[in-house]
């Protein structure tokens, strides 16, 4: 009989997907939801990238590109990387391709051999996980508690090395947390970072324009020039300028790691999608202005959503500093049980019995690697995130103890 690959079947069950089931399941009985659940910016592809897309495809710009991406491209990726990181890259050190997370992949792929280590801080995105799994290789997760803002520090980084360890990650602003790291807190890691000169570490900026309270946005390179040829920055358009659908990415990486990126590229996907890199264009190149203000409203949103979480009897937030997200502790609720007796044993069943009772779906913090938490998006208007409080507000008060 044929068979599916072990590897596959030993990914782990994505409780993500298990909330959309039963969320639709729900609408389907005519409730309203309230999805909490995607990364999604929520705002509209802006309108001249929208338009520069639309006309890539009536003046039949639909075919395939090179595999880094049009020159053309590869030189706003250059403008992108000289305007907001201050680096003079040349061309042969970046490349586009389609959606960060492909290139995240496409990384991992040209960086590691089965059996090598990624050092993965928690709570984590789920493909960091998931990704070295499909690829034959160990993940050390390393714990990053509410204590240290949910940051890898560099005694904890230090410590997590080994002597399998190929690849770190660095997700700031982090998904799911909104840790942000600073420069003195990137200069730490640097310092463990240069003792360790066979390990790469892969950047991923994808937040990078949402940062709130006036922060400056800082990637490891800013600090640590001196790492350039081991540092692999990722960003795309799909957060800042809200084009998630477009799936267009881009690396900054020294010239040999790129050739090895061309190569798994030209395997895998070709390229990313023509019309999508004449948008992308229009985008990186186009009045920036607005980022600020969408900043400025997720900004609000994260205010809004701390107070009233923090208001909950047993809940509590670390203020998020960047991203779409809220990543909540349920931890006090624990132990506690709903009228019909359904106990509250985890982020899991606080998600389920929130979903099934409220109907505001939320992701359990399960999905990254954190069970006593629960993540919440930003990326939905006023006027529902502040129905969801309500509902979720609701929720904890008809909770019970013993």
């Amino acid at each position: 009989m044929a068979k599916i690959s072990q590897v596959v079947e030993r990914l782990p069950e994505s409780p993500i997907s298990n909330m959309f089931k039963v969320a639709a399941d729900i609408k389907a009985a005519g409730r309203d939801v309230i999805d909490l659940t995607f990364g999604e910016p929520g705002f509209p592809t802006p309108v001249d990238a929208a338009n520069a897309g639309i006309d890539a495809i009536k003046a039949g710009q639909t075919k395939y590109t090179a595999n880094a991406g049009t020159p053309e491209m590869r030189a706003s990726v250059q403008l992108k990387f000289k305007r907001d990181y201050g680096l003079d890259l040349p061309l042969n050190r970046v490349l586009s391709g389609p959606g960060a997370k492909n290139l995240i992949f496409s990384v991992m792929q040209s960086t590691l051999d089965p059996g090598d280590e990624v050092i993965v801080p928690t709570p984590y995105y789920p493909v960091f996980e998931g990704m070295p799994l499909l690829l034959g290789c160990d993940v050390r997760h390393v714990s990053c508690s509410e204590d240290t803002g949910f940051k890898l520090t560099a005694d904890t980084l230090r410590a997590a090395i080994g002597p399998k360890s190929r690849l770190l990650i660095l997700n700031s602003p982090s998904n799911p947390t909104g840790a942000v790291y600073s420069r003195e807190e990137l200069s730490g890691l640097a310092e463990v970072l240069r003792d360790h000169p066979t390990l790469w570490i892969l950047s991923d900026d994808v937040y990078e324009n949402i940062i709130f309270d006036d922060q400056p946005f800082t990637s490891l390179i800013h600090v640590a020039p001196d790492l350039e040829d081991r540092i692999v920055i990722v960003n795309g358009v799909s957060k800042g300028y809200a084009m998630t659908g477009w799936r267009l990415g881009y690396v900054a990486a020294s010239a040999k790691l790129i050739v090895a990126l061309e190569a798994v590229i030209s395997q895998t996907a070709t390229a990313a999608p023509t019309m999508s890199q004449v948008a992308a264009i229009a985008a990186l190149e186009g009045d920036q202005g607005y980022l600020a203000d969408r900043c400025k409203t997720f900004q609000t949103r994260r205010d809004k959503v701390v107070d009233a979480i923090n208001a909950m009897n047993g809940l509590s937030l670390l203020n998020p500093e960047g991203g779409i997200f809220a990543f909540f502790n349920i931890s006090d609720l624990i132990g506690r049980s709903l009228s019909d007796g359904r106990l509250i044993d985890s982020g899991d069943t606080f998600a389920m019995a929130l979903l099934q009772d409220q109907a505001v779906a939320l992701v359990p913090g399960n999905a990254f690697g954190a069970p006593h938490h629960v993540r919440l998006s930003l990326g939905v208007s006023d006027k529902l995130l502040e129905e969801a409080l309500v509902r979720i507000d609701h929720f904890v008060e008809g909770l019970t103890t013993g």
